[in-house]
């Protein structure tokens, strides 16, 4: 009897010490395991917070720029180098803003034809050609004194304008007849009219090879037309519903903004080929060239039922890349560079409660330390934000994904505790 209880003794002490080593063993384990979770946990933090950082130093307020109030939904843009001022079609309301690029305010405002949208700077003779979509016009205003000094009958629906300073002539791409007209500056008359593609749009000068550039936005092709003998020498595919386009004079490209695609087609002048294309922003409606920083600024309306794009993606023409990306005002359509204070303006067409529009002014050279630009308009569409709003939504994004991965971790240790716990007993 002595022996079998020492036995039973011996056999329950062996139990007894086993299952006290396992619970040990399980001990350490949860041990270890919990001090990898916590290291895990705060990894996960610091990245988090770290990313936020950088998004935010990019997303938030560094506006060296500002906004100027114009008329109603302006669309065109461009430079006048001559009295350093910009103008700005109102297509809303019939008028051109004059912008004065010393003080960034409006010094004139002049009455045009319906629905003015492109317009283009005749240097030789200081004056602004302004194409009326709606009156099948175009306006000519002298820079001396900001008064129309002609109206020369176009084709239907003019929409964009480019001057060639080598022959002195004016050509307005007429949307609704696939025609360009051909304007002389001398006589403010109609020398041609050019067939091209399916609703063209945009125009842009070649002075190195005498060349026009015409996006036809229907046929999704570029028109190359010969200023010598005024016809079309090539044409070009490219992405879908082709709109604006830029010249870089030092690179000699082309620079296509295409609005269905979503990208910018790079044309080689010299081979009339595409060379590369370039995924920007959504709905790119308007390109400026940066001759100062060797950019290409590209406008992103990117209007849905719900928001808009609001941005400007920048392109660096060394490598045909997007660099940085500026946020704007609100439905952004055309823009224009003025070489003299490095700045670009950004027509911004959403019409705020007080009725009138905005351009946003953007300095090239604080893009070089900033990564995205804000403009300090305070007019937002539904759906559109400012940086301070995109920075807030990255962050709280960032701690909501640290917290589900938190609390899944610590439901998922959780049930390991409990199946630990049903273990030992």
């Amino acid at each position: 009897m002595a022996v079998e209880c020492s036995r039973i003794f011996a056999r329950t002490e062996f139990v007894r010490t086993s299952h006290d080593i396992d619970y040990s063993a399980k001990l350490k384990m949860a041990s270890r395991y919990h001090k990898a979770l916590i290291r895990a946990i705060v990894l996960l933090i610091v990245i988090q917070f770290l990313l936020s950082g950088l998004f935010l130093h990019g997303l938030s307020a560094y506006s060296a720029e500002q906004t100027v109030t114009v008329g109603v939904h302006p669309a065109g843009v461009v430079y006048d180098s001559g009295k350093d001022e910009i103008f700005v079609t109102n297509s809303g309301e019939n008028t051109v803003s004059v912008i004065s690029d010393t003080t960034n305010k409006v010094v004139a405002a002049v009455v045009v034809g319906a629905n003015p949208f492109g317009l283009g700077y005749d240097s030789n003779k200081g004056e602004i050609f302004v194409a009326n979509y709606g009156s099948g016009t175009v306006s000519v205003i002298s820079d001396s004194n900001n008064t129309v000094v002609a109206t020369v009958k176009v084709e239907s629906f003019p929409f964009g304008v480019a001057f060639d300073s080598g022959k002195g002539e004016v050509f307005v791409a007429d949307s609704g007849n696939d025609t360009v007209s051909v304007i002389s500056d001398i006589n403010d008359g109609v020398t041609k009219t050019i067939s091209v593609g399916s609703y063209p749009s945009g125009v842009a000068y070649d002075p190195d090879k005498g060349e026009i550039f015409v996006t036809n936005h229907l046929s999704g092709t570029v028109s190359v037309i010969s200023d010598i003998s005024d016809d079309v020498i090539a044409n070009i595919s490219v992405g879908n519903f082709p709109l604006d386009l830029s010249y870089d004079s030092t690179k000699g490209d082309m620079y296509v903004a295409n609005a269905g695609s979503f990208t910018v087609s790079v044309i080689s002048c010299s081979s009339n080929d595409v060379v590369a294309n370039v995924s920007v922003g959504v709905y790119p409606v308007g390109v400026a060239y940066d001759s100062g920083m060797g950019e290409i600024f590209v406008v992103d309306d990117g209007y849905s039922s719900t928001a808009y794009n609001n941005t400007v993606s920048v392109i660096s023409d060394a490598n045909n890349t997007v660099i940085k990306t500026v946020f704007v005002g609100v439905d952004p359509a055309g823009a224009a560079y003025d070489s003299s204070k490095g700045e670009v303006f950004v027509a911004n067409s959403y019409v705020a409660d007080k009725g009138n529009s905005t351009v946003s002014i953007i300095l090239d050279s604080s893009l070089a330390s900033t990564f995205i630009v804000t403009s300090t308009s305070s007019s937002l569409a539904v759906g559109a934000s400012s940086s301070n709003n995109q920075s807030s939504r990255i962050l709280y994004f960032g701690v909501a994904v640290v917290m589900g991965v938190v609390g899944t971790v610590v439901i998922l240790q959780k049930r390991r505790s409990r199946q630990d716990s049903s273990s030992i007993t």
